[in-house]
């Protein structure tokens, strides 16, 4: 008998073992998954920070110090808890949906190489959808504009999803002057000005290669023929994609869109912040 209770007490004994190891290994996942949480918050934490500070960075070159865009694109901006890289668009370098002329509407069709309908065709339905909203309030003139967005595009009669994502590239809805920066501007939208020959747009991009102080002035006079579609004034909205990656490695990649503040309290605001994956 004896005997007997003491196989009992041996089984009894390691069954309480093996479940004291099993609520130990249990408790250990449980800890390390807590510390993985920490560490991935405190991951997500850096990567916020270091999109702010660049963000911050370069909006003060662009709207406090007055640096074109040429000058902040690509760079890259070294922190404490990573790097950033930095890619700029001006707006003011695009061919606005609800403000630009319907000669640079359709020369932006002719330029992109589209051919599903007529490059005159393309701008009257554009210049038609952005009086589709009457006007509204006392001035007879208001009215709300026809383009929220250049999604838009894809719903313009006629226009094909292809060519709606083909001068996606081109066109803002940032841009109400409707004129454009020829310091900035892709080389297909310089092609849409009308009567600007190639070997033109040839040393505007040799000037852009090479930019100086006077790189304003000497575009101006180069392109004195197409003065009434150029902008004059500084650009106030910016297209800006942070690409920003942590010492360890994480990385986080936000685009938004800013625009300079009118009041005194505050350099910029941004319209649009969304991650890029």
């Amino acid at each position: 008998m004896r005997g007997g209770r003491d196989g009992f007490i041996v089984v009894a004994v390691l069954a309480v073992l093996a479940l004291l190891t099993g609520l130990l290994g249990t408790l250990s996942l449980a800890v390390r998954g807590e510390v993985d949480s920490v560490l991935t918050a405190s991951e997500q934490v850096r990567l916020e920070g270091l999109i702010q500070a660049g963000a911050a960075l370069i909006a003060y070159e662009l709207y406090e110090l007055k640096r074109p865009a040429f000058r902040v694109n690509g760079r890259e901006i070294r922190l404490d808890d990573g790097v950033v890289q930095v890619t700029v668009e001006d707006e003011a370098g695009k061919i606005d949906l609800n403000g630009s002329a319907p000669l640079l509407l359709a020369g932006l069709y002719r330029a992109a190489g589209l051919a599903d309908i007529e490059p005159e065709v393309f701008a009257a339905k554009v210049v038609a959808w952005r009086k589709r909203f009457p006007p509204t309030g006392a001035n007879r003139e208001r009215r709300e504009p026809g383009f929220r967005s250049i999604g838009d595009l894809r719903w313009l009669p006629g226009l094909s999803a292809s060519d709606a994502v083909a001068l996606s590239e081109f066109v803002t809805v940032l841009n109400p002057q409707g004129k454009i920066a020829p310091a900035t501007a892709p080389v297909t939208v310089l092609y849409a000005l009308p009567g600007l020959m190639p070997q033109t747009i040839d040393r505007v991009l040799r000037l852009r290669e090479a930019p100086t102080d006077r790189l304003a002035e000497d575009l101006a006079n180069l392109l004195r023929d197409q003065q009434a579609y150029l902008a004059v004034k500084a650009s106030r909205c910016f297209r800006i994609l942070l690409d920003a990656t942590t010492n360890a490695q994480s990385r986080k990649r936000i685009r938004l869109t800013t625009v300079k503040a009118s009041q005194e309290q505050a350099l910029y605001y941004t319209t649009a912040y969304e991650p890029v994956f």
